[in-house]
């Protein structure tokens, strides 16, 4: 088991996802990759993050959007 964070990585480019969560999970990290807002929300009502990485071009909504959501979700996980 590792020290390292619980991260919630959003992305919808495959290969900057696999490079992130390659290099992010090398360093002793969980890494997780949504590839959509959507996706996003889903894993974030179901699993517990240390820290969210959003990109904010994403295919069905922007990363501020997903924030907002999340915020009134009441989920304050760093971003």
């Amino acid at each position: 088991m590792s020290n390292g964070a619980a991260l919630l990585y959003v992305e919808d480019d495959r290969f900057l996802a696999k490079l992130v969560q390659h290099r992010l999970t090398g360093d002793g990290h969980r890494v997780v990759v949504a590839g959509t807002g959507i996706q996003a929300l889903e894993m974030a009502a179901a699993q517990s993050f240390d820290l969210l990485l959003v990109d904010y071009h994403l295919p069905d909504m922007t990363g501020v959007e997903i924030i907002a959501a999340l915020r009134a979700a009441g989920n304050q996980v760093p971003v």
